[in-house]
């Protein structure tokens, strides 16, 4: 389905309509490929994945230990703690795989994610370029909020995307960012 000048999914479409400002309008949406893992969420995860061993190992020998030698109704108490080690283990292999979705509108760039709703005003977006990594590519823009005495700078990005969308993306970005601009 296309609008203007992007094209989208309706379903994805459907996640920013709440965040939506009054004359705002989506002109592209979708979602990053293939959840991708950075070193240190390589790190935390290897961190949890020992703690859920040990702990759940711990859990077991002692409420097993307890039933063994008679304890009777005491070894429930070790159940719970059995519990919290699998969700450790099981959080440890799906932390990070959760799925971004973002939309670009003709004011903002939008995310949401498990870790919530960010979004940037394209008005505030400087640059944007595109850094490909074999079958995926990544749409980053710097950003510059001018104050009254100096230039704060940042950036963002929308990432792992195909490389042909992340091309799309790109234009779409800067020529609703020029329109923003035209008009701030």
């Amino acid at each position: 389905m296309t609008d203007g000048n992007g094209t989208f999914d309706r379903q994805i479409a459907v996640k920013f309509n709440r965040h939506l400002e009054s004359g705002e309008y989506i002109v592209w949406c979708g979602r990053a490929l293939a959840s991708k893992v950075n070193i240190r969420q390589m790190g935390t995860k290897l961190y949890l994945i020992f703690f859920a061993i040990i702990w759940t190992s711990f859990a077991l020998f002692w409420t097993f230990g307890v039933f063994r030698s008679g304890g009777g109704v005491m070894g429930f108490f070790g159940v719970p703690f059995i519990i919290i080690g699998i969700f450790l283990f099981i959080k440890a292999f799906t932390t990070g795989s959760e799925k971004a979705y973002f939309a670009v509108t003709n004011m903002r760039i939008l995310k949401v994610s498990g870790h919530g709703f960010e979004m940037e005003y394209l008005k505030n977006v400087a640059s944007v370029q595109i850094n490909e990594k074999g079958k995926r590519a990544d749409v980053t823009y710097s950003i510059e909020y001018q104050g009254e005495q100096n230039v704060i700078v940042g950036n963002g990005a929308i990432c792992g995307l195909d490389p042909e969308e992340a091309e799309n993306v790109r234009y779409i970005i800067e020529s609703e960012s020029s329109k923003a601009h035209m008009y701030s």
